[in-house]
């Protein structure tokens, strides 16, 4: 709901109304998991909603984050909230151990997937998988949809530059100036004209 409230700010002035919307819709879509065949619907969504989409979804968000935004970013965010700057050990877990585990993970459960079975000699039919795979894919397809799009959105004479700029800071994101213009410790975001690949924003030298 907060995703949706922050996107479409006019949500917020019928939070009540919207809340109990959602609530609803939310009760009306989980009504076929209270059937006889309930157990089936829960299994698929398990498997395939639960499994390969939130593996894949959380490798490109630490990616994103830690590549293309910048730890370094990351670090000065963590001390405008926090007051501290994450430790070494956190950094190289961010930046190199988590990605390669999650990736390293996600292909393994695809080179052992097996169709779903509710029990033993229970099997669920041939064409539950697909519906099981398109429910994955629609969580998966967000990531490339969307940065196809806020890609085609940018101002840029090419295709490269549409995506550098689709991968740099905005000016105005930079809240730190504001905030802690006297705390020497507590420096502004990198400026693009600096940043370095692989270390504060990888996209902006190919």
């Amino acid at each position: 709901m907060s995703s949706l409230t922050d996107q479409f700010p006019p949500l917020r002035r019928n939070k009540f109304y919207f809340t109990l919307g959602f609530c609803i819709f939310c009760f009306l879509v989980a009504l076929p998991s209270t059937t006889h065949g309930g157990q089936y619907v829960w299994g698929l969504m398990d498997k395939y909603g639960g499994d390969f989409a939130v593996l894949l979804i959380a490798f490109f968000e630490i990616i994103a984050l830690m590549w293309i935004y910048g730890f370094r970013n990351f670090s000065q965010d963590i001390y405008a909230m926090l007051g501290h700057k994450p430790g070494i050990y956190w950094i190289v877990t961010w930046v190199a151990i988590a990605p390669i585990l999650i990736i390293l993970v996600f292909i393994a459960a695809m080179f052992f997937y097996k169709p779903l079975v509710l029990e033993p000699d229970v099997y669920y039919p041939p064409w539950s998988d697909g519906v099981g795979w398109l429910l994955a894919l629609l969580s998966m397809i967000q990531i490339p949809l969307w940065a196809i799009i806020m890609t085609l959105l940018q101002k840029g004479d090419t295709l490269l530059d549409k995506i550098k700029m689709a991968c740099t800071k905005n000016d105005h994101f930079d809240h730190r100036l504001r905030k802690h213009e006297h705390d020497t410790d507590a420096v502004a975001m990198v400026p693009t004209t600096k940043m370095t690949p692989g270390y504060d924003n990888p996209s902006i030298k190919f």
